[in-house]
């Protein structure tokens, strides 16, 4: 079991769901208010460059961990109040008894 100290960031986290189709047809993201969720970095974050619609793009990504197993999924976003970062999931996997994020901005 994780000590509690590995989890010291209190992370903004609003849940992601899709809205009313805009007028165009394309679904909306609409995220639920912000919820107090303790967690940590598992590792430095890393950057690299993307190629995004023919220009390049430096996309930085990173591991959260969270203790226990809260309902986190893709497209979620997460603030970390310390540095102001956003960083949206793009994938969750379990650990033991705590989830892993891949987070990217």
């Amino acid at each position: 079991m994780s000590a509690a100290g590995r989890y010291p960031v209190c992370f903004a986290w609003c849940v992601h769901t899709y809205g009313s189709p805009s007028a165009v047809g394309d679904p909306t993201d609409v995220y639920a208010d912000p919820v107090n969720l303790w967690g940590g970095y598992d590792a430095d974050r890393t950057g690299t460059i993307q190629q995004v619609l023919n220009a390049d793009e430096q996309v930085t990504t990173a591991t959260v961990r969270f203790r226990n197993y809260p309902a986190v999924g893709p497209l979620d976003s997460l603030t970390d109040p310390q540095s102001g970062e956003v960083w949206y999931v793009d994938t969750v996997r379990r650990g033991a008894n705590e989830i892993l994020c891949d987070v990217s901005r």
